[in-house]
């Protein structure tokens, strides 16, 4: 997913002609902390709410401040994937982060809500289905085995993502898939001796699955 297909058409940036209050409004009514600083094609930086409260000059124009006020030099090329504007947001504590074509135009922003939708996109948040979490060892990992499990199930794996574990050689595997009964993929996972550290479905679904993991295990005890 790229930059510039993120760009919410709706943020605007601050131009040096406007007042300090009309900008601070601007923040507000958008719900930004910061603003990109546009002259014609060519973005400045970012301007943080908190340098323009701290003027105390919300009659001024920005133009007769713009030599004092720390203006921040990032951004990202519409080209560049979102995950390098997640980094940016989180680095820098940034609430928008301002997009550039291959000459350094400004094309707009990206907001943290734009973000969100994305991976709301990405992780399948929407579509149907239960999430299963994995507790493995990293060199154990494979995600074509993991696949091959779910899909013997007559399920399929909607999203994929890694965080770490509690052990620094450990990952947690997130998987979201497909259908609404997780308890033969749980039990397929259990029975190739992963450990399900979470399964995030139905109660009742949850109990039944449990329920017959017990009765499995006292049946292979006899």
């Amino acid at each position: 997913m790229l930059a510039e297909t993120l760009i919410s058409p709706h943020l605007p940036a601050a131009q040096p002609d406007q007042s300090i209050a009309q900008l601070l409004g601007q923040m507000q009514r958008f719900n930004v902390l910061h603003l990109p600083v546009v002259e014609g094609k060519h973005c400045r930086g970012l301007i943080a709410r908190m340098h323009l409260e701290q003027l105390n000059a919300p009659e001024d124009l920005l133009a007769a401040h713009l030599d004092e006020l720390p203006i921040l030099q990032l951004s990202v090329n519409g080209k560049q994937h979102f995950f390098d504007i997640i980094e940016l947001m989180n680095q820098h504590m940034l609430s928008l982060v301002p997009v550039l074509d291959a000459d350094q135009h400004y094309l707009g922003a990206v907001s943290q809500a734009e973000v969100i939708r994305a991976l709301n996109q990405i992780t399948a948040a929407e579509e149907p289905g239960y999430i299963i979490v994995l507790n493995l060892k990293k060199q154990d990992y494979s995600l074509t085995e993991i696949a091959s499990i779910v899909e013997s199930n007559h399920a399929r794996i909607l999203s994929l993502y890694m965080s770490p574990g509690e052990d620094p050689r450990a990952v947690y595997v997130n998987l979201k898939i497909s259908g609404e009964a997780s308890g033969p993929v749980v039990l397929s996972f259990q029975r190739y001796s992963y450990e399900v550290a979470y399964v995030f479905s139905s109660a009742q679904e949850a109990q039944d699955t449990r329920e017959r993991y017990d009765a499995l295990m006292r049946f292979l005890n006899i």
